[in-house]
């Protein structure tokens, strides 16, 4: 039974990784605040799952989480996915997909409230899902870069102040 439970708030958190990065793909595509669309999206894709073994069930705490501190540093979100792109690779020229996925992984270490590891391997896990092998290990290697830069990736805290790390 215990393990049921584990896996089902494993389940329901990675649903609500997947719904963020959905919902910061819109934001960013209709330069929009998040928060006015996390609610929508999550009620479109349980309508689209309803009918079949697929239903998302996203953790609504870790959904909020992602959401708001996306929306709260965004610029500085930004600003930090930049500093670990190679130079040939301005963040324009970013596939929308992958700043999504960045944009999700670097808001949910904002929060604090998630291991480096988890992040880094959950975000990583959800590339898997649209993109090849390359793409994945770019995004491997931006979201390992901002986390080990923080020190988040190996204390699970961040031992410099996450605002000011570029």
């Amino acid at each position: 039974m215990g393990q049921e439970i584990t896996l089902s708030l494993a389940l329901r958190s990675r649903h609500a990784r997947i719904v963020g990065v959905q919902t910061l793909f819109v934001a960013i595509r209709d330069d929009t605040p998040a928060r006015n669309l996390d609610k929508s999206i999550t009620t479109a894709l349980s309508k689209a799952g309803a009918d079949t073994d697929t239903k998302i069930t996203p953790d609504s705490v870790v959904l909020r989480r992602i959401v708001s501190a996306y929306d709260d540093n965004r610029e500085k979100i930004w600003e930090i996915v930049s500093g670990h792109l190679p130079e040939a690779w301005p963040l324009k020229r970013v596939d929308p997909v992958i700043k999504a996925i960045l944009g999700a992984a670097l808001a949910e270490a904002f929060s604090q409230k998630t291991p480096g590891k988890v992040i880094l391997r959950e975000y990583t896990t959800i590339a898997d899902s649209f993109f090849s092998h390359k793409e994945i290990d770019f995004i491997h290697s931006i979201i390992s870069g901002m986390l080990q830069k923080t020190g988040y990736l190996e204390n699970n805290t961040c031992t410099k102040d996450l605002l000011k790390v570029t």
